[in-house]
């Protein structure tokens, strides 16, 4: 018998479940266009509540980083993605911040 915590487990089941195999998949990519838009909206209306001389660029940003959100949620499900793509895909959304103006 193994313990594993508080629970016993024999060692033959212990085997049988540490061999089946992980299995990781993302369903295919659906963006979230309501939401995006919803929260986009939300910040826009919060822009003007302020007297923001610019609420569009409060809308664009909100929508960019929910769009940036989903897409690298996906990206992280997806067993089919490398570290090293993740690493890059966050770098890239960094510079296009700093070109942008954001950070």
């Amino acid at each position: 018998m193994a313990r594993l915590g508080r629970f016993s487990v024999s060692a033959s089941l212990l085997a049988a479940l540490l061999a089946l195999p992980c299995v990781c998949s993302a369903a295919e990519y659906e963006e979230p266009t309501q939401l995006c838009h919803d929260l986009a909206e939300s910040a826009y209306q919060l822009s003007v509540a302020r007297n923001d001389p610019f609420p569009d660029a409060a809308y664009e940003r909100a929508q960019a980083d929910c769009e940036f959100v989903a897409w690298r949620a996906f990206m992280v499900a997806d067993s089919s993605v490398s570290l090293n793509e993740l690493v890059a895909f966050d770098q890239d959304d960094e510079s296009s911040d700093v070109e942008a103006g954001w950070l």
